[in-house]
């Protein structure tokens, strides 16, 4: 639910550099209308480290959107880093010790930052730039409106720097970058390409993010992906340090979307960034009216152990609130190991994996889950007849199946499953093939994002194993952009980039919900935007039956 934060009413926002509290030389442009800033329940509950925002007059509601997640918090300082887009500065960087009037208030400069910066890495400059540098002119009334008296430490970054000296502007900014600072990285994305081919550098980009590795950006081309390498370079380098979470994009839209003349080239793509602090719970970010979050889940069994937790009252309660807590109610797609079956199985029978269907689809419902993969070494644990009962009632309870071999219809994208094990038929394994991928029904040039389940890999194993690599590589042909492995039990530490940069692959999301105390897991948030793009984050999880934190619910042995 979207909620009013706070309205701008912005007929003309002037924008001037300050001298001895002086206001000279207008520079800025007339902002017109008004501007409706939102804010998603419970946004306020985060705490917040850092931001990346446009800095394009069309883009105010991406700004606004980026501002107002930080809007809680209470800082000391602002550190600003932006693009010298036309090249002013003589050095690698520049700052100024000049402060900033607007029409919403002035925002002064943090004087000691700066001299701790130009004095801590000698590639930083004073400079008078800033006067003419809309990175920085156009978030300045959102610096007033949003946090007023808070100083900032504006720093430009030429377009031609090097890794080597982003290093040392982030070690000289390191100091700074206190527990009550808060970093705004002006930076747009991908320029002057016709709007589809700018949707496919933002995926590259958006890919390049989910590694929450600096090193990443260098894969970048500019302008083609961002108008700054340097600036997500440095942000991301200073987060990383911290141990602060992100990058979470919340955004992306392309400037054509603004507008109902399509252009033939000169576009510019924009992605919103969030960080949140280290610490901070692992748990989904919520939606915004331009996308849709999905959370992608491994392995889920609901039978043996598990059946006595989801029969407790209590204990079924806690493990729902410990659920949804992490994937804030958002649709869920999992792989479901097993069969369900019209009674209770005794516990005893080890070998398959069945588990009561009243029970289980209940649970199912209550945690939102609305695709269930039914491509495993267990889906044919009783046969045909029980594999295509599952099916149906999942179906019939509103819950998307989808079988070996077979591609759903998922709205904003398309998912199928695939699995390389099967303990009831022959061979046993190696049953994925090239033709197997080839005989996928996806249209190469599908507008809609195809993401797929696929069981492989080594039990209690993150390794990646060469039939994992084999079988990546020949999905590679296909429309199939992120890969959602299961099997192992065990979850991989991250994504890894597959495809060039054109995908992504979680190796092994290990265990959502199964009764094995040496089981780990992982949950992938996908948010999928209008424009077709999608941005995908790891999200670590507590082993949810074994999880001895009484504060991350459920507690003992089940």
């Amino acid at each position: 639910m979207l909620m009013p934060l706070i309205v701008v009413t912005t007929c003309f926002v002037g924008v001037f550099p300050v001298r001895g509290g002086q206001a000279v030389q207008p520079v800025s442009e007339s902002l017109q209308g008004v501007l409706s800033m939102t804010l998603v329940d419970k946004i306020t509950e985060r705490r917040i480290s850092g931001i990346t925002v446009p800095h394009h007059i069309p883009a105010l509601d991406l700004i606004a959107r980026g501002f107002m997640t930080a809007s809680s918090g209470e800082y000391e300082r602002i550190i600003v880093l932006t693009p010298d887009h036309f090249r002013r500065s003589t050095t690698p960087f520049a700052t100024t010790d000049e402060g900033f009037s607007t029409d919403l208030g002035p925002v002064n400069v943090d004087k000691r930052a700066v001299q701790s910066l130009v004095q801590g890495c000698p590639l930083v400059e004073l400079s008078r730039l800033f006067d003419q540098e809309h990175g920085l002119q156009i978030l300045l009334p959102f610096l007033a409106a949003v946090f007023p008296g808070v100083e900032i430490l504006p720093v430009a970054l030429r377009l031609e720097s090097t890794e080597k000296q982003w290093i040392c502007l982030a070690d000289a900014l390191d100091p700074l970058f206190t527990e009550n600072t808060l970093i705004v990285q002006s930076t747009d994305f991908s320029h002057y390409l016709m709007h589809r081919e700018a949707r496919r550098h933002d995926q590259q980009t958006l890919n390049a993010l989910a590694l929450s590795d600096p090193k990443a950006i260098l894969t970048l081309r500019q302008p083609q992906h961002i108008d700054s390498k340097a600036a997500q370079y440095v942000h991301m380098e200073l987060q990383k340090r911290r141990g602060n979470k992100g990058p979470i994009v919340i955004g992306n839209r392309n400037s054509q979307q603004y507008s109902p003349v399509v252009t033939s080239a000169g576009t510019t793509s924009y992605i919103v960034q969030v960080f949140e602090k280290a610490g901070a719970p692992e748990r989904a970010w919520p939606n915004y009216p331009d996308s849709e979050t999905w959370i992608f889940a491994g392995d889920a069994f609901l039978g043996r152990a598990v059946s006595r937790v989801l029969t407790s009252k209590d204990r079924n309660a806690a493990l729902r609130q410990t659920i949804l807590g992490i994937t804030g109610g958002h649709p869920i797609a999992l792989n479901l190991e097993g069969v369900l079956l019209p009674r209770m199985v005794r516990p005893e029978l080890k070998a398959e994996l069945f588990m009561d269907e009243r029970v289980s689809v209940n649970f199912l419902k209550s945690i939102n889950v609305k695709i269930a993969g039914l491509a495993n070494n267990h889906s044919l644990d009783a046969g045909k007849s029980g594999l295509d009962n599952t099916a149906a009632l999942l179906r019939a309870n509103g819950i998307i199946p989808v079988s070996e071999g077979e591609v759903v219809d998922a709205g904003r994208f398309r998912l199928t499953a695939l699995t390389d094990l099967c303990n009831k038929t022959s061979p046993l394994g190696s049953r994925i093939t090239p033709r197997a991928i080839q005989q996928l029904a996806l249209d190469p040039a599908l507008r809609f994002p195809a993401f797929a389940f696929v069981h492989w890999g080594k039990e209690f194993s993150d390794a990646v194993q060469p039939s994992q690599i084999r079988i990546a590589k020949w999905i590679e042909d296909t429309a199939i952009s992120l890969i959602c492995g299961s099997h192992p039990h065990v979850s991989s530490t991250g994504l890894a980039s597959w495809k060039g940069a054109d995908g992504l692959v979680a190796w092994t999301l290990g265990n959502f919900l199964f009764d094995q105390p040496q089981g780990s897991g992982a949950l992938l948030e996908v948010r999928i935007f209008d424009n077709a793009t999608y941005a995908t984050r790891w999200l670590a999880i507590p082993n949810l039956l074994y999880e001895k934190k009484p504060e991350q619910a459920l507690t003992g042995e089940p």
